[in-house]
């Protein structure tokens, strides 16, 4: 039991507050480490001297700005000097004001002055484990042992010559030396160690209040179960962070990551009580990756490392971002710098269109320049095999320049528009020398189809091409040997000039069962007889002053009675004669 101090038979707020009660503690001891005082050393150079590092350090409520000998960290300069002790003070760092309880204690670097003698860092704590960092990154000129030592400076005083001496005279002046006393002050009066060992600190996903100092907790420590609403409010998740550089893309896990503050921010943000909270574009956000080094695929190339994929690494996804397809005329084969197509080709995708993977031949007959899309034709030559071969045309009888039922080869090449050159004329022409002109071959007489020849004087008729009674490539006529009577259009033969037949005789005789003609019966008077057999003939032209009649001629006289030409009676018979008549009467108009 604990009795009040007052006698008033009841507890005195007045008098008995602190015999009877706990202070409720505060806020802010829950609050965790929110600024990287340490990292502050990073700051310094040509953008922030020394008195910038200064001042950006005792900036921060939570940090502390740390002295020592020379040589040791930061060189303090124009704004050196010298301790009671008149030791030299010429190094400076930025650490922390007290030492956080849940780091298990602190280290405070030390070492060797000039004079050979234990000197440390005074005026802040450092993290234990740190020392390595503070080698490599912070400027600390010492090793890592020697960063990482006990801090003592705290427990020591700053003493001087106290101003008592042994004695006086009665007006109070000194009339002896010093009585050797000292006067005596604390480095730090303050405690260490952050807060009290019994208050909890804000979760990990919740951040302590502004202004924590003026709020107290429930009882005389903070805990996370009676305080958490009260002295903590939540961290806002990386998943809701706006205004991040451009060249940063938030980090494909955002929403599981938690920012500083209550607000994701892209710069450091300064509290109304003076606590920065860091910026979150290293917590939240990767620097985006660059296109340059993304594999583009084939027809296309990579736009370079001004073009940023849409996350830290670049997937394919970011194609249509970093990869531009190839212009008309050009290729790429496998995300390359795309390049022109040579001469002779052209890009794969075809007039107008581009993405071409690869160029493709223009082919026999047409030429290109490079870095084209399509190809041109050729100049022509008239009668070279320039649209792949000829094919014969039933309704003329002639070869035509057309596209043959048998693909060949194209005979017409170039390297450009007026450079033309023929392999092979068609047939009927020859190929010059220069091979730049096909010329006509001469003419064949009685050949009725193509003309081969080599030169102007080398000229023949293709096999079975002559007209019917001749043979061979120069259209020889048929033997006619025993086919004298034989029509010359009637006359054939096999191409050796063998085996000739007759189909057809010359007026006058007839064709027999053995493929020979036999001449017609002769009347008399009748100069051109027609038949087709032995017994069967017919005058078809008479002598003068006679007149075809049956199969014979009749002579002819004027029939003075009549007025008409007849035919004489004696050698006619009458219903002939009549019919004779009316041929007659017609030849005589015709006179």
């Amino acid at each position: 039991m604990i009795l009040c101090a007052s006698n008033a038979g009841r507890c005195d707020p007045r008098v008995d507050t602190d015999t009877c009660c706990n202070a409720k503690e505060t806020c802010d001891e829950m609050q965790r480490e929110l600024f990287d005082c340490a990292g502050v050393n990073l700051q310094f150079g040509d953008d922030c001297d020394i008195k910038c590092m200064k001042k950006k350090c005792q900036a921060q409520p939570t940090c502390a700005w740390a002295v020592g000998p020379p040589d040791w960290w930061l060189p303090l300069g124009p704004i050196g000097y010298e301790d009671v002790d008149h030791q030299k003070v010429g190094s400076g760092a930025c650490g922390y004001a007290e030492c956080h309880r849940e780091w298990g204690g602190c280290v405070c670097p030390s070492g060797k002055d000039e004079w050979d003698e234990d000197e440390q860092m005074e005026g802040a704590f450092f993290k234990p484990g740190t020392g390595a960092t503070a080698v490599s990154d912070w400027g600390f000129k010492l090793s890592e042992d020697a960063f990482e030592s006990d801090c003592v400076w705290h427990t020591e005083s700053v003493c001087v010559d106290s101003a008592d001496f042994t004695e006086r005279d009665a007006d109070g002046k000194a009339t002896s030396v010093l009585s050797g006393k000292k006067d005596c002050t604390p480095k730090r009066t303050a405690p260490m160690m952050s807060g009290s060992d019994t208050s909890d600190k804000c979760p990990d996903d919740y951040i302590s209040i502004a202004h924590g100092d003026r709020v107290h907790c429930a009882g005389p420590f903070c805990t996370e179960g009676d305080d958490r609403d009260t002295c903590c409010t939540r961290r806002a998740s990386c998943d809701t962070m706006l205004g991040h550089p451009d060249h940063h893309a938030l980090k494909s896990n955002a929403a599981e990551l938690l920012c500083h503050g209550v607000v994701c921010t892209a710069v450091d943000v300064t509290r109304a009580d003076g606590v920065v909270i860091k910026s979150d574009i290293e917590t939240c956000t990767d620097a985006r990756g660059s296109c340059a080094d993304l594999t583009c695929g084939a027809g296309t190339m990579n736009r370079g490392s001004s073009f940023l994929c849409a996350s830290g690494s670049c997937e394919d996804s970011d194609q249509a971002t970093c990869c531009v397809a190839c212009a008309v005329g050009t290729f790429s084969a496998n995300g390359e710098d795309c390049a022109d197509c040579a001469e002779g080709k052209f890009s794969s995708e075809g007039y107008g269109d581009t993405g071409s993977a690869s160029c493709t031949d223009c082919g026999d007959g047409k030429y290109s320049d490079a870095g084209m899309d399509h190809c041109l034709d050729c100049a022509p030559i008239f009668g070279c095999y320039s649209k792949g071969g000829m094919a014969y045309d039933d309704a003329t009888g002639r070869r035509r320049l057309a596209m043959s039922a048998i693909a060949l080869p194209m005979a017409l090449s170039c390297n450009g528009d007026a450079t033309s050159t023929c392999d092979k004329c068609v047939d009927g022409y020859f190929l010059t020398s220069g091979a730049t002109e096909c010329k006509k071959c001469n003419k064949v007489k009685n050949c009725k189809g193509t003309h081969h020849c080599t030169s102007a004087a080398d000229h023949t008729c293709g096999e079975g091409e002559c007209v019917a009674g001749h043979f061979g490539p120069a259209c020889a006529s048929c033997p006619a040997e025993g086919h004298e009577l034989c029509a010359s259009d009637g006359l054939t033969c096999d191409h050796n000039g063998q085996n000739t037949k007759c189909t057809k005789c010359s007026p006058g005789s007839y064709l027999d069962s053995f493929a020979m003609c036999s001449l017609c019966v002769q009347e008399p008077n009748c100069e051109i007889a027609q038949c087709s057999g032995p017994g069967d003939h017919t005058c078809t032209k008479c002598f003068p002053g006679y007149f075809p009649s049956g199969q014979g001629c009749g002579q002819l006289y004027f029939d003075d009675y009549r007025g008409v030409w007849a035919v004489d009676d004696n050698t006619l018979q009458l219903d002939e004669v009549r019919r004779v008549t009316a041929k007659v009467l017609s030849f005589k108009k015709s006179l």
